[in-house]
This record gives structure tokens, sequence and C-alpha cells, in this order.
């Protein structure tokens, strides 16, 4: 049919012919199939014609949930609105929807040579990755230091960034996912996070997030600079798609992977020789700590322990060894242990708890009960911590607090703690690292770790942080307590 519909299906059309030709080659190729069909429209047509009423999108975008097309519909469905003037959902209810903008490459890049005012920096969406993109984000705050940077974040993640300078404004984003019976919600959700998204007036979105839904809001506020990687087909919906680094091109940790998306764009000059990651609001975090432990009763110094993983059980260390382990540095340092995890995790906290109290060692359970933010500020105010591979351990060690990581099915040298005072204790095997969520056969990377290892290692590094203070030779330095 012509009219308002022929640019969409001339384009899908487009898109399932070289589909068909790429389809024995796999996803990648299908994706540069969908992409290249995209772009041959836009140069052959220029912009595409408009796509009047929302309740034809939703058929649209429906019938290819349904029918699995989304390779060719739905990027295409997309893309055609971006480039047209659709009405914008508004937040405001009883408020006129907000025309979009057209966009040409022009424009676009008139406003690459621009210094944003305005930038708008979608965040990753677990707490660990969310950990480790902090070099990134000071990295921004380091190049446009009068610049208003807000955070597109999740609302588990949004607090790592409340107190942290780069961030000026937290803007918390959890739509609906797209699946049958919630379609209708997760569009609205996303069209409406779009037009308060348009009226902030960003200059550039920068998207730190891999996904596909992160160009998608980014592009229906039509923000005019959307730099992210080129991946999971959305480089048809930014204006500056990242090439994404080969293995081997930088440096094997993650934190370089945001880096390198800023040195690519422009923003960063050479990736740092040595990496550092750190929060910058821990001194604010260890007072405010200290606080909520008097507030307890708990005047003592406080070893953390967080014995979970989100990942699945082959990432965790025994129960029973991190029980003993807390123990034995309790004893030494007079002090308290605090155990932390999620909701899901505090069954498994309170069996730590309980083998820790039979030693005589006094410990809270504060699993499941304290947000982000007031666990980043308990952490803060510990003089150590025990954990597992996971966003917990990232967090103490990024605040600088001497962090213990016991890893067996990952791999550390991408993803390990990366603070000032953090030690990885493992014990190599065979199978490690399988980055498998169960493990198959006898956990063998995780048993054959003792206690008196990690005992010792957590000892190892308390000295060591002593000596790296200078104001050390304090009354609490004979204690054994380090000062920070």
């Amino acid at each position: 049919r012509e009219g308002s519909l022929g640019p969409y299906f001339h384009l899908a059309i487009m898109a399932r012919r070289r589909n068909r030709t790429a389809s024995k080659r796999g996803p990648s190729c299908r994706c540069r199939a969908v992409n290249a069909a995209v772009q041959a429209v836009v140069d052959r047509r220029g912009p595409l014609f408009a796509i009047r009423g929302s309740v034809l999108i939703l058929r649209l975008e429906y019938q290819a949930t349904v029918h699995k097309n989304c390779a060719s519909f739905l990027a295409a469905n997309i893309f055609a609105q971006h480039c047209t003037q659709m009405p914008v959902a508004s937040p405001i209810p009883g408020a006129r929807p907000q025309l979009g903008p057209v966009f040409y490459a022009g424009e676009w890049e008139t406003n690459r040579s621009l210094q944003p005012k305005r930038i708008l920096v979608r965040a990753t969406n677990w707490v660990g990755d969310a950990v480790m993109s902090l070099p990134a984000l000071a990295a921004i705050r380091d190049r446009f230091p009068q610049a208003h940077i807000a955070i597109l974040a999740r609302p588990w993640v949004a607090g790592l960034y409340r107190h942290e300078p780069f961030a000026d404004e937290i803007i918390p984003y959890q739509p609906a996912r797209f699946e049958r019976g919630t379609f209708r919600q997760a569009w609205h959700d996303r069209m409406s996070v779009a037009g308060a998204l348009r009226q902030s007036s960003f200059d550039c979105a920068l998207l730190l997030q891999n996904a596909f839904d992160a160009a998608l809001v980014t592009a229906l506020a039509g923000i005019p600079e959307r730099i992210g990687y080129a991946r999971d087909m959305r480089s048809p919906l930014l204006t500056r798609p990242i090439e994404r680094p080969r293995a081997g091109a930088i440096p094997p940790h993650e934190s370089f992977y945001y880096l390198e998306l800023l040195r690519r764009a422009g923003w960063l000059d050479r990736l740092p020789e040595t990496l550092l990651v750190e929060m910058r609001s821990a001194p604010r975090a260890r007072v405010a700590g200290l606080k909520r432990f008097a507030a307890d009763g708990i005047v003592k110094p406080v070893i953390g322990v967080s014995p979970g993983a989100a990942f699945g059980t082959a990432k965790r260390w025994l129960p029973e060894r991190f029980a003993e382990a807390a123990c034995t540095l309790a004893q030494r340092l007079n002090a308290v242990v605090a155990l932390h995890g999620s909701a899901s995790e505090r069954e498994l906290c309170e069996a730590v708890k309980t083998q820790i109290s039979a030693g005589g060692i006094e410990a809270v359970n504060y699993a499941g009960q304290t947000t982000l933010e007031e666990f980043i500020e308990r952490a803060a105010a510990s003089v150590l911590f025990f954990s597992n591979d996971s966003g917990a351990m990232h967090i103490a060690s990024a605040l600088g607090v001497p962090t213990v990581a016991i890893f067996g099915a990952t791999n550390p040298v991408t993803t390990g703690p990366a603070g000032r005072s953090s030690r990885i204790v493992r014990q190599p095997v065979e199978c490690s690292p399988c980055m498998l969520r169960e493990c198959p056969i006898d956990h063998r990377c995780m048993t054959r770790v003792p206690q008196e290892k990690v005992s010792q290692v957590a000892i190892d590094l308390l000295q060591m942080a002593v000596e790296w203070i200078p104001e050390v030779k304090s009354s609490n330095c004979q204690s054994g307590i380090p000062p920070r």
C-alpha cells in the first residue's frame, strides 16, 4: 500500500530481502543487513514519510513481536518514528503532546562540533557494571566540567551515583518489558520517558548500556547527538555508532571497555596506564555509615561480609568458611560482623550469622533491610570486607575499604576489584573460569579455597593498609585497626 505506510513496508521488504541473502552467515550479518537497508532507504528517499497514530504503531510492533521478526520490522518501525514528526506522549496528564523534530545528517554533523552543555548518560543495569563504569563517568566530568550531566539509571543502581560529583541529576528508569500482555504499557512507559527527556533539552546522550532499548529511548526523545557502541541492531538509532573494540585491542578489565568508548568518541585523549576505580563520595559515606552503626548501638569496628552472589551458586564460597574467616578477624580486631545481601539472600546471611554467633562474636544481619545508598554508607564505615565476585565487592573496593574477594567461576582479570586496597583469593583449577551459573561437578574452584588462606590475606591486607597511612601511629593502630 502507498501513503503513510509506504515507507515502512518498503523498508521492511528491503531488510527482509537482505536478511535472506545473509541468513547463512549468522546473526551479526543479519544485523548489518538491516542497518544497510535502513541507510539505503534514507539515502535514496531522504527523511521517511510520517507515520500517523500511536495505535497504528502499537499494532505494527505487536505484529513484529508475535511473528518474531524484530530484526526487520521493529528496527524499521523505530527508525521511521525517529525520522518523522510523530506525537510523543507527554508525562504530564492533560498536557499537549510534543512533536518530534526531523533530523538531517547535516544538522547532526553541526551538533558534533559543539561543546555539549547538557549530557545524558544511560547507565548500566547491574551494580557491578555500574561501579566499573565510574572511571568513564569521572572522565566525562573532567572533560566537560561546566556541563549538566544527568544519569538515566534503573532504580536499583541509581543510589550509586547520588553523591558522586559527576552526577547533577538522577533520572530513574524502570519501564515494563515488551512481553505479551504488557506490550502497550511497555511502549507507553518508553514514550513517557522520552517525552520527559525531550523537555529537558539534552544536547548529547552517551550510552554506556549496550541494549537496543537505550538507543530507542534517546532517539524517541529527539536528542540530537547519540553516542554508543554499534551493537544489538541499534546503529540506525545512533548518530555516532562506535565500533566495538576487538579482543586484545584494549586491556581486558571491563572498565576499559567504557573508557574506550569515550576515547573513540573523542572525549578522552588516551586510556589510563593504571586502572583505579574509586567512589569520590567515600569520605561522606564513611561518616554517614558510622552514624548508622551508632544508631544501631554498634560502636566497635565492623567487618562486612557479603556471602551471596547474583549470578548463581557457582560464584559463592562456602557459607561456613565465610563465618570462620569473619570470626578469626573479628577476634583479632575486637569487631562486630555485619552481613549484607539482597532480600533473596537473607536466609543465607542468617545461616552465616548463626555460625558466627556460635563462635561468641556479635553479628548483625542487614540483608534485605537496606537500600543501596544505606549499604554504601555501612560498607564505607567497615574496617574490612569479605565478599564473592559481586556488586558488593565492587562497591567496597571502590570505597577504599580493605576488600578480600574470593573468585572461582568468574574471571578476576576482567571483573576483579580495582580499588586501592583489595586482594583476590582463588584456587587455580583446570575448569576455572567456567562462567557457569551452577557447577556441574564438585565446585572445586571454591571448595579448595581454605579459610586459613583467606584470613591470612585479610591480615596482610590490613597491615599493608596501616603502612600506607602516615597517621597510623595512633592508639587505634595498636589494636590492629587501620584508620582511614
